[in-house]
């Protein structure tokens, strides 16, 4: 006997069970970075795991909201780093192209050399840089030289070396304001 197509009726309650578990997910409350940040804080602490700030803050900030995804990230760099989590290992484990390689990329767009960013960009992906990453990498430079634009506060900018600070800084001249608001 050969199986019947399922009925109008099972596809609407199929359809109203996967909306019902959208639904309760979309009504978890998102968690503020500093929240998560204090909580894997006390997990390295309690766990006894050296953690760098900065690896915290990544794990927190990619973590978008949910304490469970901030957790399964410190899980496996605690596994991957063997006790000792690190910036560079998160940023490896995320595929983050790292601060340095956005800042490149970014100086290609804003020098206005489609063919210089385009190789930058295709370079980036050959390496193995995740793309959804490598776009919030990107627009975390865009933000920091509109930031600094506007500001000149280096306290409102995410986390930088002096030397990407500096190359930075040397971005914001290259454009006004309002062209790096465009830009991001």
């Amino acid at each position: 006997h050969p199986v019947p197509p399922p009925s109008q009726v099972q596809l609407d309650a199929w359809q109203r069970e996967f909306e019902g578990g959208v639904r309760w997910r979309s009504d978890a409350r998102r968690l503020a970075h500093e929240e998560i940040l204090s909580r894997l804080q006390d997990m390295a602490s309690a766990e006894k795991i050296l953690c760098e700030g900065d690896a915290l803050r990544l794990m927190a900030r990619y973590a978008f909201g949910s304490m469970r995804d901030g957790q399964s990230l410190f899980e496996q760099a605690a596994v991957s780093g063997s006790g000792r989590i690190s910036a560079t290992l998160v940023e490896e484990m995320l595929g983050l192209v790292g601060t340095e390689a956005a800042i490149e990329l970014a100086d290609a767009v804003a020098s206005g050399s489609a063919a210089e960013a385009i190789r930058k960009f295709s370079s980036l992906l050959s390496r193995g840089a995740d793309l959804k990453f490598l776009f919030l990498s990107l627009v975390d430079v865009l933000r920091d030289t509109a930031v600094w634009k506007f500001t000149g506060n280096d306290d409102l900018l995410f986390r930088h070396s002096p030397s990407s600070l500096a190359r930075v800084k040397e971005l914001c001249g290259r454009k006004s304001r309002e062209e790096w608001m465009f830009l991001l």
